[in-house]
């Protein structure tokens, strides 16, 4: 639960890398009061997490006592805010606080071809929840290409936040297999894959209502 209620906390979530806010359309999210569910900005050259992570500050405005998550990459870059800024709580959907956990396969696409990498990770995608793959290669599509290869490589030489200042709420598909599910300290979503905020939105939904409204 949140720590403290604070009429001025923003609670915002971000999606996974090749994905938009079209990943939070269910009608579970829409009953969210207060949390905004965002697209990435158009990439403008951010080479590393840390670079979007404060462009994602400077745009969204987020101060102390926010809340930030987000899913896979979304989840690494609300992370990575959280060594600058001291958040009230990270939220992880389908993320990790450390690169190791990112499936090998995907850590290993950044040496090759652009042309591999984006197929790799057009396949990668489509396995994340594979009753809903024709939205996630739609949303897939509409992504920047500069944006996926960028951070693909970014993930590969982050030194992620093990050890963050402020809580973490996890929630992890026991299936995925392109950021492995932790052993504890996470709630475990059974045949869920990496895309859990769209196969299973309304257990998603569940956990960031819990998660966001204080008390």
């Amino acid at each position: 639960m949140v720590l403290a209620t604070n009429p001025a906390q923003k609670i915002i979530i971000l999606p996974g890398m090749c994905l938009d806010q079209a990943l939070y359309a269910a009608p579970a999210y829409k009953k969210l009061d207060g949390v905004q569910f965002l697209s990435w900005p158009r990439h403008q050259g951010e080479q590393s997490i840390a670079q979007l992570a404060q462009r994602i500050i400077r745009e969204q405005g987020i101060q102390a006592g926010d809340i930030v998550g987000g899913s896979s990459l979304g989840g690494m870059v609300a992370a990575e805010i959280a060594r600058t800024i001291p958040l009230s709580k990270i939220i992880l959907i389908g993320s990790t606080l450390d690169r190791t956990h990112v499936n090998p396969t995907l850590r290993r696409l950044h040496p090759l071809s652009s042309i591999i990498s984006i197929k790799a990770l057009q396949v990668l995608a489509a396995a994340g929840a594979p009753l809903c793959r024709s939205r996630v290669l739609t949303m897939f599509g509409r992504a920047e290409d500069t944006f996926i290869l960028s951070m693909c490589q970014a993930i590969c030489s982050w030194p992620g936040n093990p050890q963050p200042s402020c809580p973490v709420a996890h929630i992890h598909g026991n299936r995925d297999r392109v950021i492995l599910p932790p052993t504890d300290g996470a709630e475990i979503i059974a045949a869920g894959h990496h895309l859990i905020a769209l196969s299973h939105a309304r257990q998603v939904a569940a956990f960031l209502k819990k998660e966001t409204t204080p008390g």
